[in-house]
């Protein structure tokens, strides 16, 4: 029987390979072809297991927390104002299969192996020949690593586009939108970046690679997110920085205070005047975040265990009179704490803070418990870098529910759990052979 379906599930991981390499290619340039590759890796790996009966060797790392999740996001719809209209909101939830399907596949996928495979179709020349050898040569680099490498390149291209954007429309607050490369916001765009400049940090930092191409990309995407002028991006792409900077060696964190007031004094007026604005609460848009989640704490108050459920605040915000806030802003309280709370209730806040506390304790236990199969230091840092400021971000945003930003957080989440062991056993990563500091 194994034999039979041999073939078969060659044919599954082909596609699967596909479907990552795709995944981390589109998602810096086009929801569309995410959500596409996304769904049908996802999609390729349950008829996987179906067809080959693996349900019992498939790893459900973090299973319970993300169940739970499910199951609160369940009884708010359940018990909402709106079932219909709060039931799609699930799907946003289900979008976390991506982070099980990158565990449990992405360690048997063989990328260099698929690539010389693709390079047989085609014809015999010099290039050919040149490409054949350095995939050869690159045989022992861990799937995991190369689309990391091909996320970050991807990412360097989207900031290049930026850039661009910027520079032909002007550095200002009335022309920033413009700065969003091929999404359909600002933010969006950002907060992709900053999730994938944070691996790319994590590996300068963490991960003794020193290559022209990694500083080049590091350098042009962290221009491209100062530009942007987005404050919560800047605050969360900092508490990245200083975690990196914290495990490399505890005592270097003394230098960002000077770094941080050095860089404002050299900054152009337009970046000094956005970096005091983010603490000034009567500066841009942060007075009506605060009477947003005023009103919100009164809604809190009103449907306070499951919450009134996804998408259904605009049913109700009609009887908060004394927020008329409500009346603009009913769909994006712009805060994942306040926007959880509010469809979910507190039993669905517990749930989602649950998860989280979840991940970090289990990445804080791989890195005090290396294995020679566990992943190198950097993607556990650089993973967890890049969890951290997501949540930074989403303390002034409501980014959970953005689902091309949370699709490439839960790629990035499940790289910790990924083996980097190769099939000849070694790989060319300089830094899984080095001990943990």
């Amino acid at each position: 029987m194994t034999s039979k379906l041999n073939p078969s599930i060659n044919s599954y991981e082909k596609l699967i390979t596909v479907c990552f390499i795709l995944f981390v290619l589109a998602c810096n340039f086009s929801v569309s072809l995410t959500q596409v590759a996304g769904y049908g890796g996802i999609a390729l790996w349950l008829i996987q297991i179906y067809h080959s009966r693996s349900w019992d060797r498939t790893t459900w790392t973090l299973g319970w927390p993300f169940i739970i999740l499910f199951l609160a996001g369940l009884l708010s719809v359940l018990n909402s104002i709106e079932p219909l209209s709060s039931l799609p909101y699930l799907k946003k939830l289900s979008l976390c299969l991506l982070f099980f399907c990158t565990v449990n596949t992405l360690n048997q996928t063989r990328l260099i192996d698929f690539f010389l495979w693709m390079s047989d179709f085609l014809k015999p020349s010099k290039l050919k020949i040149i490409l054949t050898n350095w995939l050869n040569s690159h045989r022992a680099t861990p799937s995991t690593i190369l689309l990391i490498n091909i996320l970050i390149l991807a990412g360097t291209a989207s900031a290049c586009l930026g850039l661009f954007q910027v520079f032909s429309a002007g550095v200002g607050l009335d022309s920033r939108t413009d700065l969003r490369g091929t999404m359909s916001h600002t933010f969006t765009f950002s907060a992709i970046l900053m999730t994938v400049v944070l691996l790319s940090f994590s590996r300068l930092i963490l991960g003794h690679y020193r290559k022209i191409w990694l500083y080049a990309s590091t350098f042009i995407i962290t221009l491209c997110l100062i530009l942007t002028l987005t404050r919560l991006i800047w605050v969360g792409l900092f508490c990245g920085l200083i975690l990196l900077t914290f495990i490399r060696k505890r005592i270097l964190i003394v230098i960002f205070p000077p770094l941080l007031v050095a860089g404002y004094f050299l900054s152009p007026l337009l970046i000094q005047e956005r970096i005091q604005s983010i603490t000034d609460l009567n500066s841009g848009s942060n007075p009506l975040r605060l009477q947003m989640w005023n009103a919100s704490l009164d809604v809190i108050s009103d449907y306070p265990l499951t919450g009134c459920g996804f998408n259904c605040l605009y049913k109700i915000h009609d009887q908060y009179p004394q927020h008329p806030i409500l009346q603009e802003f009913y769909y994006n309280l712009h805060s994942n704490i306040f926007q959880i709370t509010v469809d979910t209730g507190l039993i669905g806040l517990a749930a989602w803070l649950g998860l989280w506390v979840a991940y970090f304790t289990v990445v804080y236990r791989k890195l005090r418990n290396r294995s020679p199969q566990s992943p190198p230091q950097w993607i556990l840092c650089g993973s967890a870098a890049s969890v951290l400021s997501f949540l930074i971000a989403g303390l002034f945003e409501t980014n959970f529910y953005d689902s091309e930003v949370v699709m490439v957080l839960y790629f990035i989440m499940a790289l910790p759990f990924v083996s980097t062991k190769t099939s000849q056993g070694t790989t060319k990563d300089p830094s899984l052979s080095r001990p943990s500091r």
